[in-house]
């Protein structure tokens, strides 16, 4: 059983990520194509032959970008669906109790392979893993092909750095100038970084775990399916407000949890090419290493994340296995608090923190992060400086939620990175201050959005408008 699972895991984990690859690579270059053919004036009758040619040559490749889009992200879905049916099995498996059990299970396990197996085959059919083509050169009216006033677009980007991680760490600090201060201080930047590395190690290891990415995607199935379950059971939701209330992230789709990683190198990048972020950053480590001595002490009677939620912190919304929020705490040494709704991630997460060990007290560090079972749509705001949305694949009213609660409750001038530029529709609550592009687990150039809250409207005007 454990053979069959694996296998399904790694030869669908590499088509997933070729085609996730291609989709981000196809979508940039039909965004392109469309671009290009914007420019071009309108239809005449006396068009020049090379402008004709130029035109119909860019609506036949955006005809088949689209196409070719369509297509990958469908098999991109079904591979999905297929791996995480076979993890899911593969959980019941683990857990069963009879050997009925067990071997249903092992089998449902190697049908999915069959079935990915097929889906693997259409895909190379259909040419979804092939190069992806280039957009035409300009056609003159002398039949000559010339290079566009736009050169193409580049799939493929370099790493961001090929430095060692101490050389960006070196770098950021001087930027920052944060750290400038006491021996003390340094010897906990020293500690907490030294930390951070234990902890990648760990969470690396972590999703690599095959069980544990079953358990994972059988709690996602399980929450995608709690809404009709609870009718089942007999439950009355609608006259119970705290069921109502604790199962608010029923509605949400299984491609919510979609996971992915963004590196520390590609996260160092982001951050030292945005003064704004790199502003709030120091504005927050120099509030902790002001404290440090002082720090308010543990209160037995609240969670460490009730308290950390009466400091100056950023926080970041959908924090999966806490990535983001331990490069920030322990890398950056700025308060930070983790929402994310899967139970599995949030206690990988606290055992990499509990893991930490030999580089330091977990007390110290825990005074840095924290982490939530909580929905992000009803987040405490209070004193955040820095929100991090992982809004990659989220649903359309998952993102409009977020956006009014946080135009609604987020601090003046607090700022908000994220993976799409989603909130660019509310022109009058946010302000653009940044864009930087950075390798991702999906995306080897992946836009980071960075937004600046603005000043609050009079009272009593509502919610801020969203510009369609």
């Amino acid at each position: 059983m454990a053979r069959a699972i694996e296998s399904l895991v790694a030869s669908a984990g590499r088509a997933i990520d070729t085609l996730q690859a291609h989709a981000a690579g196809t979508r940039a270059l039909e965004t392109e194509a469309r671009a290009r053919l914007d420019r071009l004036p309108a239809p005449a009758d006396d068009d020049a032959p090379g402008l004709v040619k130029q035109r119909a040559s860019l609506r036949v490749v955006t005809r088949m970008l689209k196409s070719r889009l369509r297509d990958t992200l469908s098999a991109l879905t079904n591979t999905r669906a297929v791996v995480d049916r076979g993890l899911v099995a593969h959980h019941r498996y683990t857990t069963s109790d009879t050997e009925t059990g067990r071997n249903d299970a092992d089998a449902e396990v190697r049908a999915a392979q069959l079935v990915f197996d097929e889906i693997y085959q259409d895909a190379m059919d259909d040419g979804l893993f092939a190069t992806l083509p280039k957009l035409p050169n300009f056609i003159s009216d002398d039949g000559n092909q010339r290079p566009p006033t736009v050169p193409d677009l580049c799939v493929s980007e370099p790493p961001v750095s090929s430095h060692s991680l101490d050389d960006l760490w070196t770098n950021l600090d001087e930027l920052s100038g944060v750290f400038t201060g006491s021996e003390e201080s340094k010897k906990r930047l020293v500690s907490s970084r030294a930390a951070l590395a234990d902890v990648i190690a760990f969470l690396k290891k972590a999703e690599r775990d095959v069980d544990v990415s079953a358990a994972l995607a059988a709690e996602i199935k399980q929450l995608a399916c709690s809404a009709g379950s609870v009718s089942d059971i007999g439950k009355d939701t609608e006259s119970d407000p705290e069921t109502t209330k604790q199962d608010k992230h029923s509605q949400y789709t299984p491609e919510n949890f979609a996971y992915g990683t963004t590196s520390l190198r590609a996260w160092l990048a982001v951050v030292a090419s945005c003064p704004a972020l790199l502003g709030v950053l120091k504005e927050l480590a120099r509030d902790v290493a002001s404290k440090s001595e002082k720090e308010t002490p543990r209160d037995e009677c609240n969670s460490n994340l009730s308290r950390l939620e009466n400091l100056p912190r950023s926080a970041v919304f959908g924090s999966s296995i806490g990535w983001l929020v331990f490069y920030l705490s322990l890398g950056q040494r700025v308060r930070c608090v983790g929402y994310e709704l899967l139970k599995g991630r949030v206690a990988i997460a606290e055992s990499a923190a509990a893991a930490i060990g030999k580089n330091g007290s977990q007390e110290t560090f825990s005074n840095l992060f924290a982490f939530g079972v909580k929905d992000a749509t009803s987040a405490n705001l209070t004193d955040v400086k820095l929100v991090v949305l992982t809004s990659q694949c989220w649903d359309q009213s998952l993102k409009t939620q977020i956006a009014e609660h946080l135009q609604k409750n987020l601090p003046t001038n607090a700022l908000v990175v994220d993976y799409c530029d989603f909130l660019s529709r509310y022109q009058t609550a946010f302000a653009s201050v940044g864009r930087v592009a950075a390798p991702t687990s999906w995306n080897e150039k992946q836009n980071f959005f960075v937004f600046q809250k603005k000043e609050e409207q009079v009272p009593g005007s509502g919610l801020l408008s969203c510009v369609d």
